[in-house]
């Protein structure tokens, strides 16, 4: 009996470590391809990798030697995407050392001054940085606006741990910006992007937290478990909260309010979290703005969905905002 008891746990441990595997074993990229999703236990480096609710993409990846200095470390780099029905809504490019250096000592000012948003939380000769910029993006053949948290962590014998966390900036419900968009100046003069930077710090924050416990020698796994998803950083009008809708509507929707023209945007809405939508903005009358953005929303849904109901429109209120009670993870799996 203790035999098959003995067998049975073999076997088990055999399978977690089968399928939950650190991505840089004995330094070099494991077998994955791109498009394969990394698992909620998966490691960088014996570092646990931010799993908000999961379905991270592999992108790409590579193992390599520090340079400079004449006791370089073993370094390795992933790249990985999260899309929700093919919009990619965030990256995160992590860089950690695999190996050790007993001589070396990273250099370099990661919270040095001209970033958007700064929290220093470095000691003595480890840097525990944070910092948060706009970044253009690339995503297929086009580009996109994101704002990257980038979490730095430094210490001796080449201890490394770095997270480029990149998010598009639909998921703050502004849209259409460029990284111009994005200073000290513009946050001055528009406070609601202020407030999405804000929102964006805080939740922050609480990853940089996660990381520097990660630092730790002992890498525990467990640091990032009550970081909210980023997916909350998204507004959500309380009247759509539990209506399923897609998360690229309720971004234009959040994005519409701060709009001080004329405008209205309609929805075709086709299942859980899809729907087809088309706004305007800029429009000489209200009943003007609504005929045009059926017409713009209509143009879409003909084209791809004829089968379901014909465009409406949604009419944008200045309600209460909430973003924890809507269910990101199934919208996100859609």
């Amino acid at each position: 009996m203790l035999k098959k008891i003995f067998a049975a746990i073999v076997v088990s441990s055999i399978c977690v470590h089968a399928f939950a595997t650190d991505l840089f074993p004995e330094g070099n990229l494991r077998d994955i391809k791109a498009g394969d999703f990394v698992l909620q236990t998966d490691t960088v480096g014996g570092y646990p990798i931010i799993q908000n609710d999961g379905n991270w993409e592999f992108v790409s990846g590579n193992a390599y030697l520090s340079s400079g200095g004449s006791d370089p470390v073993k370094m390795g780099y992933v790249q990985l995407n999260y899309y929700a029905g093919g919009y990619l809504l965030a990256r995160q490019n992590i860089s950690v050392n695999t190996g050790a250096g007993n001589n070396l000592s990273w250099g370099g000012s990661p919270c040095s001054p001209g970033h958007l948003f700064i929290r220093n939380k470095g000691r003595g000769r480890q840097d525990n940085c944070m910092t948060i910029d706009a970044q253009s993006v690339t995503s297929g053949t086009s580009f996109a606006t994101f704002l990257s948290v980038v979490l730095t962590n430094s210490g001796g014998s080449g201890r490394y741990y770095r997270i480029i966390f990149s998010i598009n900036a639909d998921v703050l419900g502004i849209r259409g910006t460029g990284v111009g968009d994005w200073t000290e100046d513009e946050l001055k003069a528009k406070p609601y992007k202020k407030e999405a930077i804000d929102r964006l710090a805080a939740w922050a924050e609480k990853v940089q937290d996660g990381s520097i416990k990660a630092f730790d020698f002992s890498k525990p796994q467990d640091v990032y478990a009550e970081v909210p998803s980023f997916m909350t950083l998204l507004p959500v009008p309380e009247n759509l909260v539990g209506e399923k809708r897609a998360i690229s509507f309720v971004s234009a929707v959040e994005h519409l309010r701060h709009v001080e023209t004329i405008k209205s945007i309609a929805y075709a809405r086709y299942g859980d979290y899809k729907g087809t939508w088309g706004f305007v903005t800029n429009q000489p009358s209200q009943d003007a703005a609504d005929a045009a953005a059926v017409a713009k929303c209509e143009s879409i849904r003909s084209i791809n969905r004829p089968d379901v109901p014909a465009c409406s429109v949604y009419r944008i209120t200045d309600g209460a905002r909430v973003s924890d009670t809507y269910d990101f993870k199934k919208a996100s799996q859609k």
